[in-house]
């Protein structure tokens, strides 16, 4: 089954094949690997140049084919197109999404009065990366009490911590930027580390909560926010860096380590695989 979906909060399109579908698809480009845009560099005196750095260029994705429908359904298709959306693309088991705009909408071409019409649409990727449907979700969380106390001591003093361990197997092409999340079950002050064990990334982050504050770090947006309009971005540490907190493909040991204040909490982290393709 091939399918593709256009979405948006205006409406659905559904286009691929069979009668089921709004618009059967004749022709589809741009769903390959991105483009890539390589600098290098020359110096007198050596042979060929040296690659400096690459980046990935915006994805173009062209779909023609023939819709069904009269003036009233077409006007309809034209303001969900105006607006930017999701593309969701099956492929028998293959299922990927990528935002998008409909940057080329041209006037379809009415084939006899006959409702069946031929279309062209350009949509244009700012982010080239396919990635799942949805994200993936797992629990990471465990308690392990264990003896701080080493000789003399001052009051206040933490005597455990909460700290565990999960091996996330990271699917995809590129490292993905996970959300972590975090629902406080006492009050006090949380001191949370997460650390990717594989690649030495981190994440450290004091803050005060209460009873059910729900943390939420998204990598992707470079932001902690706290019962989803606190920005508490600025409590994480001074060698807290959020862009080098990734989950490469492959497996990734993930440890997380809380306070006592912290204790019983639930503990979460979600990602979203990467992709190159759309299909393979």
């Amino acid at each position: 089954m091939f399918q593709i979906i256009f979405q948006n909060e205006l409406g659905t399109i559904e286009m691929g094949g069979g009668q089921n579908c709004f618009a059967n698809i004749t022709d589809i480009a741009g769903l390959g690997a991105p483009q890539m845009e390589r600098n290098t560099v020359r110096y007198a005196g050596q042979p060929g140049q040296i690659l400096v750095s690459t980046q990935a260029l915006p994805r173009v994705i062209t779909i023609a084919g023939t819709v069904r429908g009269f003036q009233q359904e077409l006007t309809q298709v034209t303001r969900i197109l105006h607006r930017p959306g999701v593309l969701y693309l099956t492929l028998h088991n293959k299922r990927r999404r990528i935002h998008c705009v409909c940057t080329e909408l041209p006037d379809i071409e009415r084939m006899h009065q006959s409702g069946l019409n031929r279309f062209v649409l350009q949509f244009t990727c700012d982010n080239p990366h396919f990635t799942s449907f949805a994200p993936i979700v797992l629990p990471i969380y465990g308690r392990q009490n264990t003896p701080l106390v080493d000789g003399k001591f001052t009051l206040p003093r933490v005597f455990t911590v909460t700290s565990t361990n999960r091996v996330v197997e990271v699917l995809g092409d590129e490292p993905a930027e996970p959300i972590l999340s975090v629902r406080a079950a006492v009050s006090g002050i949380a001191d949370l580390h997460f650390e990717n064990l594989t690649t030495g990334s981190f994440l450290k982050l004091v803050t005060p909560v209460a009873v059910g504050d729900v943390i939420v770090a998204d990598i992707s947006s470079r932001k902690i926010i706290k019962n989803g309009t606190v920005d508490i971005t600025n409590d994480i540490s001074d060698d807290t860096f959020l862009y080098r907190f990734t989950l490469p493909p492959g497996e990734n040991e993930i440890a997380v380590t809380v306070n006592t204040s912290m204790r019983d909490s639930d503990v979460s982290l979600q990602y979203a695989p990467i992709y190159w393709e759309a299909v393979r």
